[in-house]
């Protein structure tokens, strides 16, 4: 991978792109010639990608984690509680999350 391309994660980081475009640039290397993984090619590390496959909403603790320069691990923490359901654009999102931390065991 050219050192000169910008990450879908630098460009996150740097207002270029949201983290709702995370589709565009599955394409972009999906559609591409790129000599390297999915997770080097988005900017993300391994374990990163790994939590966002597993979940795609943790995409934005990523981001914001980058972002603050504050640990993953703390970030998700924070996120990972009822009070995340509670912020949810909608009923549906809420019931989502709440499944999701069910799911994962990180709410009993």
């Amino acid at each position: 991978m050219s050192s000169l391309r910008r990450t879908f994660t630098d460009r996150c980081l740097g207002g270029e792109a949201l983290v709702e475009d995370i589709d565009d640039a599955i394409e972009q290397w999906h559609a591409g010639d790129a000599r390297c993984s999915l997770p080097e090619f988005l900017g993300l590390t391994e374990a990163e990608y790994a939590l966002f496959v597993e979940n795609p909403h943790a995409l934005k603790a990523i981001i914001y984690a980058r972002r603050s320069q504050v640990p993953l691990a703390d970030v998700l923490e924070w996120c990972d509680s009822p009070a995340l359901a509670a912020r949810a654009r909608s009923l549906r999102e809420a019931k989502r999350i709440v499944r999701w931390l069910h799911d994962t065991k990180r709410l009993h």
